[in-house]
């Protein structure tokens, strides 16, 4: 798909747009460019996913993410995606949504640690169970040999920390990849990559990349909790994406998200669209209350005469109804859990809602862009402190970067140098 017609579909919605027509007509040779397209304040999904769709398409075509998707269906165990609400499930090529599995279901090279080993005897010891995680650990890790991907500059996903050391494992006939994702919760930072037992100081590091043969600067790193990557331009924090599996979205994103409760008549963001949120802020739902002084935020929040209920699992709520929440919402309570980043922060954007999260100067750049609050101080999050930013967005609504939320723009950033 060419960038300008992507581009024209995003921004002018009187056009119409044909989910089912055929991809194959262009205005021009295909280009991966239309995956930055620009996506205007105000768009809904039902129209991202439709102008979006040969342009993905297209690009996993070209790339072969249509071969390691299909390997992903075909050797991952079914108990891999019935864990954690279907958050491993692949969505389809054509799915705008960033979800959890994204840069896992198209990763050339990828590991989920024992996820892939096989289902957990429930009648074996803690021991045993134990042992056998740490034996399955290192077959977890899948690398689509068959997919025309496959070439220099591929790029690779690991899904907890301690899966740096694959970095090391690749056989040589594997190109180095051009790019690394670790949605890990942990914090991270490049100087601890690749690790097979604990960090290594910055001399150490540069001695083994250039053992594995790769430059200094030849790979980009991202991870969903960077660690004091400050000034290193080959770091970059991670979306968490959407938690569960992209249909549960897909069936409740009805236009309603349209961020800022904007419609084409109200300007997002403006007295009128609040009206359709009467929920200022979702706080204390659908977390663990336990994490990095989660409490101790949701006490400062009642203390400033908000809501919030005590927390608790997201299973306490069902997901259609945690959907519905956010839906209402204006503002929704993220704070910091095990790491800074949250599936609750895109899960909120993508509801057209803004996510109040944890100040973190590794976490800036993420924010670019983005109608998101930053918080130094929960004490100072009060209903006038929250309406002084909802007209502050609404000041500053025409320098918003929607399509960060968006997959297309992330996969295009993550396979960009090939």
């Amino acid at each position: 798909m060419s960038s300008a017609l992507t581009q024209t579909c995003l921004s002018d919605p009187a056009l119409p747009c044909d989910a089912n027509a055929s991809c194959s007509a262009t205005d021009g040779s295909p280009s991966r460019a239309c995956l930055a397209s620009a996506v205007p304040l105000g768009v809904s999904y039902s129209r991202v996913r439709c102008c979006f769709r040969c342009c993905l398409l297209g690009a996993a075509s070209e790339l072969g993410l249509d071969a390691v998707r299909a390997q992903w269906l075909r050797e991952t165990p079914p108990h891999v995606f019935e864990a954690n609400h279907g958050w491993w499930l692949p969505p389809p090529l054509d799915e705008p949504l960033y979800m959890h599995a994204s840069p896992f279901a198209v990763a050339p090279i990828r590991a989920l640690a024992s996820y892939l080993g096989p289902k957990p005897d429930q009648n074996q010891s803690a021991a045993a169970a134990k042992a056998q995680a740490e034996h399955t650990y290192l077959p977890g890790l899948q690398i689509a040999a068959e997919a025309r991907a496959l070439r220099p500059g591929l790029f690779a996903t690991f899904a907890f920390a301690s899966s740096a050391r694959y970095l090391e494992l690749l056989p040589s006939a594997v190109p180095r990849p051009a790019t690394v994702i670790f949605a890990a919760d942990g914090a991270m930072s490049r100087r601890w990559i690749p690790s097979a037992a604990g960090g290594w100081t910055q001399d150490e590091h540069a001695r083994k990349r250039a053992a594995l043969g790769e430059a200094p600067s030849s790979t980009q790193f991202f991870f969903s909790n960077p660690k004091a990557t400050a000034g290193d331009a080959l770091s970059h924090p991670l979306p968490r994406g959407l938690h569960s599996d992209a249909a549960t979205w897909a069936s409740l994103l009805d236009g309603r998200e349209v961020m800022g409760g904007g419609t084409a008549a109200v300007p997002a963001f403006s007295p009128a669209a609040a009206a359709a949120r009467p929920t200022l802020l979702l706080c204390g739902c659908c977390m663990d209350a336990s994490y990095s002084r989660r409490a101790e935020k949701l006490e400062a929040l009642r203390n400033n005469s908000f809501r919030c209920d005590a927390g608790g699992g997201r299973a306490t709520v069902g997901r259609h109804e945690f959907i519905e929440e956010l839906l209402t919402s204006r503002f929704v309570f993220s704070p910091a859990g095990h790491g800074h980043a949250n599936h609750r922060d895109w899960e909120a954007l993508v509801a057209g809602a803004v996510p109040v999260v944890d100040y973190s100067p590794d976490h800036v750049e993420l924010w670019e862009g983005l109608p998101v609050v930053q918080v130094r101080d929960w004490a100072t999050v009060t209903p006038a402190f929250l309406e002084a930013e909802w007209r502050r967005l609404a000041a500053s609504r025409d320098e918003l970067r929607m399509e960060r939320v968006w997959w297309p723009w992330w996969l295009h950033r993550f396979t960009k140098a090939y």
